[in-house]
């Protein structure tokens, strides 16, 4: 069963966003070397850990843009690729109407970024 749920676990949060498969595709050119980061500890910023019972499936991070716009980045590990990190995707959405006060959600998907894509 899928469940979403905010988590300030800085400890997990930077073990996911670190992960050596997601860390590259997802980072940009400001972004320090994939050992040196750390998630911002920001209290606007909701990490949303997805999980299918006990397994934890990775994240999305809400970036509120302002008031009802809010930017979301996944971060799903290699091992829930496919059906499971398609399913944690959709998910997530009615979890975050239901949860935030968001009422647009953006996204932004670099092209070389293929898994993503799809």
């Amino acid at each position: 069963m899928l469940t979403f749920e905010r988590s300030r676990d800085f400890a997990i949060i930077g073990e996911i966003m670190r992960h050596a498969k997601l860390y590259d595709a997802c980072a940009d050119d400001f972004s320090p070397a994939r050992e040196a980061f750390e998630p911002r500890e920001d209290e606007a910023i909701w990490y949303v850990i997805a999980r299918d019972g006990e397994r934890v499936l990775g994240l999305f991070a809400l970036a509120p843009q302002n008031a009802i716009l809010w930017e979301i980045h996944t971060r799903l590990l290699p091992e829930s690729w496919g059906a499971i990190a398609a399913a944690a995707a959709r998910g997530v959405v009615p979890w975050i109407w239901a949860n935030t006060p968001c009422v647009r959600l953006v996204t932004a998907c670099p092209s070389y970024n293929r898994l993503a894509v799809r």
